[in-house]
């Protein structure tokens, strides 16, 4: 079986440990590193949605 790395890239309130789902990404995930990402931004409700 070939094994796979899986990442989540994160911005804004995520980052931030004050909020809950931050908090909760920052005690049960590894930071790897800064990074951008190049594509749209879209307000789809409450937050916004990317695409690349």
């Amino acid at each position: 079986m070939k094994e796979t790395n899986n990442y989540l890239f994160v911005y804004g309130t995520l980052l931030d440990k004050d909020n809950e789902y931050g908090n909760y990404l920052s005690n049960n995930c590894t930071f790897h590193t800064r990074g951008k990402f190049k594509g749209n931004l879209y307000e789809i409700g409450e937050y916004t949605g990317a695409i690349y």
